[in-house]
């Protein structure tokens, strides 16, 4: 898988992206601060703007009933694209939620260090885009492979041994985005 697959105005499941938004944005969901985009265990000190979190699925269980609300949107993205559910196994899902921020663009990184696809579905019309790059290891510098725009609705999918980033919203108050990495089984 070279580019991301981008998959726009699908809608493989518009109420149940709307629904996971509202009750993400409820006074009484449960988000948690992150000081980094990136992992101090993968990548050092080195650091970049905080963003908040919320995770379903990780460390081999669930960790929310938001997982409920994540795995069927995934399920229906993937009905909708002719993926065999059957022969993918989550590894880990999760919300994020990048709020206005300082600095222009994340550190570029890979969400894990082994073979994978990612799953990004943007849960709300923002900036803040998704910046795919050439590597596949970590480099002194990046080549943009693809550059994606945020818009509610929109499904990407990609190799998750490429590197990328995202840029900070400026315009809009946040970013709010399903991530989703999964290996085939």
């Amino acid at each position: 898988m070279a580019n991301a697959l981008i998959f726009e105005n699908k809608n493989f499941d518009n109420d149940g992206i709307k629904n996971l938004y509202s009750k993400a944005t409820s006074l009484t969901f449960p988000w948690y601060l992150n000081k980094s985009t990136v992992s101090e265990k993968m990548f050092g000190s080195n650091f970049d703007e905080m963003y908040f979190s919320h995770q379903g699925f990780g460390l081999g269980e669930r960790s929310s009933e938001v997982m409920n609300d994540i795995s069927s949107i995934f399920e229906k993205f993937c009905n909708s694209v002719g993926i065999n559910t059957d022969k993918v196994e989550i590894i880990r899902a999760q919300l994020n939620l990048s709020p206005k921020a300082i600095a222009d663009v994340s550190i570029p990184h890979a969400d894990q260090d082994f073979d994978h696809k990612v799953f990004l579905c943007y849960l709300n019309d923002s900036d803040g885009d998704t910046i795919l790059y050439e590597e596949v290891d970590k480099s002194e510098s990046y080549t943009i492979q693809q550059q994606i725009s945020p818009e509610f609705g929109k499904a990407i999918v990609f190799n998750g041994r490429h590197y990328h980033s995202m840029t900070f919203p400026k315009e809009h108050v946040h970013r709010m985005v399903i991530n989703v990495d999964f290996i085939d089984i």
